[in-house]
């Protein structure tokens, strides 16, 4: 099953929803450029809140300029260059300007403003508006045929049905895309009787506030909480629930961030999402592929690690387009000179999965680094589970340390300075275990 039928060769409109989350958009983001590089008559559109919208505008360009104004395959069927088939649409009241800082806060006030601007920008692209919200509309006359939305933009199913309902128009394909592997994805949305953990939250938090019980407080009192209870995920060795959940003792999770993505749930199980996308292989985990899509009756399409071409091959290449840009490249290159090859270690960790309630261990991490005389690289960027000040004053200054809020991750891997990482997770980093 793919995506996108390689013998359907009629002119196609992929419209991507993602979220404020980088371990989400950057595998996206490399599903989309490898499918309109495979497939000629495929366009794509980005719907974009204003704190994404700049850097991620600027990981496309990177990402299609080089192949040139035309590749390979656009040249050989005389289609549009990829740059050509692709366009971004930032959803916000005119005049928002983007956030420094991505906080609950400012995720919750993007979510509110993303939401009422959507619907009209959804049906200006099924209305073939040639100008929608001061932006131009690359695509005119070619309505989007499949919907690809973050796990975490929970509101699309029932948006596009209350969208397009009062205009006649059918809803298309809803695919959901979740960058987790299908245990993952079980463990989410299965049953509560089956051991998922998304409805169950959401039902007991629903519950107390019910009872009068303040929503924030009712969703911080069961997000992401074991139980203690046996849980068997299929094809996986049989744990507590709680260990399926190994950050849980370490993470904070507010309410408002719980309160917008356990709907998750909801999101999935709507009549309208037809699958789900992850960024897995699929023959690691075929149990739980064949349970998804036996018992919930979606399909599934593992579509493996995603990443450009370019970076297989070894041939990317990453301006240097901020000041910590500039400041981590001249680091490396002077570890290298120092240090020698592979002697820099690389640490990065996503948006959520910060150890705040226990920030030692990192203080740990970049303590014993330091005493073995191992240089470093750390990229602290989310917000949401922001590093504690006092922590990155303390290496601050060492010149064996570099402490970014971003660092360019593929010039950072690709440097011969580089030996290894420690990461979050595997999305946006092509490991082989």
């Amino acid at each position: 099953m793919t995506l996108i039928p390689a013998d359907d060769t009629a002119p196609k409109h992929l419209v991507l929803v993602p979220v404020a989350m980088w371990g989400h958009i950057r595998p996206l983001l490399h599903l989309v450029v490898n499918l309109l590089t495979l497939h000629p008559n495929l366009h794509a559109t980005f719907l974009l809140t204003p704190s994404i919208a700049p850097r991620l505008e600027k990981d496309l360009e990177h990402l299609t300029s080089h192949l040139g104004q035309q590749s390979v395959v656009d040249i050989s069927t005389g289609s549009k260059p990829i740059a050509e088939r692709l366009q971004t649409f930032t959803c916000a009241h005119e005049g928002t300007e983007p956030s420094k800082e991505f906080t609950p806060d400012v995720m919750k006030k993007e979510g509110v403003d993303f939401a009422n601007v959507l619907p009209g920008i959804i049906s200006g692209l099924y209305d073939g508006k040639h100008n929608i919200g001061g932006t131009l509309n690359k695509f005119e006359g070619l309505p989007p045929t499949l919907f690809l939305f973050d796990m975490f933009q929970t509101l699309i199913p029932d948006l596009m049905v209350n969208t397009l309902g009062p205009l006649n128009i059918p809803v298309p394909p809803l695919v959901m895309f979740c960058p987790s592997s299908p245990a993952h994805v079980w463990h989410s949305f299965s049953p509560e009787e089956r051991g998922g953990t998304f409805g169950r939250m959401l039902r007991l938090a629903e519950e107390d506030i019910a009872k009068g019980v303040d929503s924030i407080e009712a969703f911080e009192r069961y997000g992401f909480k074991g139980t203690g209870q046996v849980a068997a995920l299929p094809g996986l060795p049989v744990k507590y629930d709680y260990e399926w959940w190994p950050h849980g003792d370490t993470v904070v999770l507010g309410g408002q961030v719980l309160a917008a993505t356990l709907p998750a749930y909801r999101a999935f199980l709507h009549k309208n999402t037809v699958g789900i996308t992850m960024a897995f292989t699929g023959e690691l985990e075929p149990e739980a592929v064949a349970a998804l899509e036996s018992e919930l009756g979606k399909t599934i399409f593992t579509v493996g690690p995603q990443f450009p071409e370019e970076m297989w091959e070894e041939d990317f290449s990453v301006k240097a387009d901020s000041d910590d840009d500039r400041r981590v490249v001249a680091f490396l290159d002077h570890m290298q000179e120092k240090h020698g090859s592979r002697s820099v270690c690389y640490i990065s960790f996503g948006s959520l999965f910060f150890p705040l309630l226990r920030p030692e261990l990192i203080r740990y991490i970049l303590q014993t680094l330091q005493e073995s005389g191992i240089p470093f690289v750390f990229a602290y960027a989310s917000g949401v589970a922001p590093v504690p000040p006092e922590l990155i004053e303390e290496f601050v200054g060492l010149e064996d340390a570099c402490l970014v809020k971003f660092a360019p991750q593929w010039a950072v891997l690709k440097h011969a300075a580089t030996g290894f990482f420690i990461v979050s997770s595997w999305v946006c980093i092509p490991v082989i275990c």
